[in-house]
């Protein structure tokens, strides 16, 4: 859904091999840059010894650390955090050094970054954590870590979105039981007063609909446009997640702000099955 945006801006800048173009033709690149980028932690030693600036800055204000850690180079980013490396610094873009370790999930360089300070909640200009990103890639262990360390779970980017929308959004099961595991709201509303379970719906996902409603997710909250969750999966030809709601006591004769039943988007969508499940469980 465009509701949210990819976490990884930057990374596309770091890791399409656009970077290391640049790196090898432009002289203005910071060498300890383009090492740390390498992995060529020998090298990083050497430019540190001889005076290089461990929180030089290239393009879009990423920085050695943020290179190393992207691409998993654990010994390098050991060696910079020793030399001073700032933990927390961000790019043009708001992304924490603790973001461009979500995408690849390694642990070990988190682990790290925390234990030199690293915010667990920074935010990037988008509103997001590094929490919301290891739910929008699926990495359970990170948000484990990150859970561990203080992240605050039910932090909203500018559209509203927490990191259980996007893990319910996307299938995270894991990672969407974890969160609710710690306390995570699960009935909290994006700008738009979506829910965690109306974005399980949208995508089909049954099983953490169930795990939300286990958890005592509202399930005839509306939406701004006066939408439930039940009218979204049945828009969305979501037949298990309907059948589900409908055991969970949906209301199946809401409507909307425009006076639209779950049973209207059924047959609005061609979906016929779900219409008939609709009219089975009362819909008019």
């Amino acid at each position: 859904m465009s509701k949210f945006k990819t976490f990884f801006s930057a990374r596309k800048f770091l890791a399409t091999g656009i970077f290391f173009s640049m790196v090898s033709a432009c002289a203005r690149v910071p060498p300890i840059i383009s090492a740390a980028v390498s992995g060529d932690s020998a090298q990083v030693k050497t430019l540190i010894a001889n005076g290089a600036d461990v929180n030089a800055r290239f393009t879009n204000n990423v920085t050695a650390l943020m290179g190393a850690t992207d691409f998993g180079h654990g010994e390098t980013v050991k060696i910079l955090l020793a030399h001073g490396a700032d933990v927390n610094a961000k790019t043009s873009k708001g992304k924490s050094v603790l973001m461009f370790v979500a995408h690849p999930g390694h642990i070990d360089i988190a682990k790290d970054l925390v234990d030199h300070g690293a915010d667990v909640s920074a935010k990037n200009n988008l509103g997001e954590t590094a929490l919301m990103c290891a739910a929008y890639v699926g990495v359970a262990d990170l948000a484990d870590l990150l859970i561990a360390h203080g992240a605050d779970m039910n932090a909203k980017s500018n559209l509203g979105g927490t990191a259980l929308m996007i893990a319910a959004l996307l299938g995270h099961s894991d990672i969407a039981s974890l969160l609710m595991t710690h306390g995570a709201d699960v009935n909290s509303a994006s700008n738009a007063g979506m829910t965690a379970l109306m974005d399980a719906a949208k995508a089909g996902h049954a099983d953490i609909s169930d795990l939300l409603i286990a958890r005592g997710a509202a399930v005839n909250a509306r939406a701004d446009d006066g939408a439930t969750a039940l009218m979204i999966a049945a828009w969305s030809d979501r037949f298990d997640v309907v059948r589900l709601l409908l055991a969970h006591g949906a209301d199946v004769n809401a409507q909307n702000k425009n006076g639209k039943t779950a049973l209207t988007f059924a047959v609005e969508g061609g979906h016929t099955d779900i219409a008939n499940l609709l009219r089975g469980a009362g819909a008019r």
